[in-house]
């Protein structure tokens, strides 16, 4: 299908490839995809954010990518619901890779006792300053986090608080 040409349409400029979303005269997102049941240019629209995409963008022109940081940890929001009866707030996390800042740190995940009976490891309930509900709050946390970034956190674990500060590193694959 052939793209609509360049101009203006419904407050969008149209740009080839992709539409800069236009709020009064400023950029709010770059569209990256469209979910249209009949294939026609209209649908539910995607944008990348224009923070994260003034954050990145610039790095790949001038290095060809971007690494973002990590710390070693894994967390699903379905572990949440271990939360359930324990009256914190946070993610709970599920895994910690070995060798990475957050096993050197020490932090710990959810194991499972003969029986089956799942202990809970550590709850994130801060990071770098910003209370942690949900999934999505590590991730809006961690996406400004780049390598060699301190990341300081607030763990609950067993009915304890502890202050960790770890240094991010980079993510494989970047």
């Amino acid at each position: 299908m052939k793209p609509p040409p360049l101009g203006w349409r419904g407050g969008r400029r149209e740009l080839g490839g992709f539409q800069a979303v236009v709020a009064g005269v400023r950029l709010s997102g770059v569209n990256t995809a469209i979910a249209s049941p009949t294939g026609a240019w209209s649908g539910i629209g995607f944008a990348i954010p224009v923070d994260t995409t003034n954050r990145v963008v610039p790095e790949i022109i001038r290095t060809g990518r971007y690494t973002r940081g990590i710390i070693g940890i894994r967390y699903t929001a379905e572990s949440q619901a271990l939360l359930a009866s324990r009256g914190v707030q946070g993610v709970v996390i599920v895994d910690v890779q070995p060798n990475s800042p957050a096993a050197k740190a020490g932090l710990e995940g959810v194991t499972q006792e003969r029986g089956g009976v799942v202990v809970l490891g550590d709850v994130i309930t801060t990071l770098n300053g910003r209370a942690i509900k949900t999934a999505s709050d590590i991730v809006s946390a961690m996406d400004k986090v780049r390598p060699g970034d301190s990341v300081a956190m607030t763990l609950w674990n067993n009915g304890e608080a502890r202050e960790v500060e770890l240094k991010a590193v980079a993510a494989e694959g970047n």
